[in-house]
């Protein structure tokens, strides 16, 4: 897995360093009991978020794994003084079986902690976590 977690850094900050983020922030955020969550949420997660571009760029080993070695875009669903919510899309395709991932991390501005939940679409499970995140400007 930590091979898998530096991916996910790699990835992260060398798509999150191109221009299109430059004026935008980073969260680097580390997930508690991840796996009694069905491994469906990650140890590591990383969101570049750019306000002027109204850009979300997700990265984490989870994303990695199932597309291509690739970030997914996100959303901002809530932004106010107390907390920012993005949300992405992620399709899951293992042992001849696929399923359709929908997530959301909510980031509270004053105590860093962040809640991070993924449901596959169609069904009812849903797996919930929390964690702290470290939040950086892009340069």
């Amino acid at each position: 897995m930590n091979k898998t977690v530096g991916l996910a850094l790699v990835t992260a900050f060398g798509f999150l360093a191109q221009p299109v983020l430059a004026d935008g922030q980073i969260y680097e955020c580390k997930v508690s009991n991840t796996r009694s969550q069905g491994n469906w949420l990650p140890e590591v997660l990383f969101i570049g978020h750019d306000r002027a571009a109204k850009k979300v760029i997700v990265s984490d080993p989870i994303i990695l794994y199932f597309n291509d070695s690739q970030p997914v875009e996100g959303k901002v669903d809530t932004d106010n003084k107390k907390r920012i919510t993005f949300t992405w899309r992620l399709r899951a395709d293992a042992n001849g079986q696929s399923a359709n991932m929908a997530y959301r991390a909510t980031y509270m501005k004053a105590t860093g902690r962040l809640n991070i939940s993924g449901s596959p679409l169609g069904f009812e499970n849903r797996y919930t976590s929390s964690g702290k995140c470290e939040v950086k400007p892009l340069k």
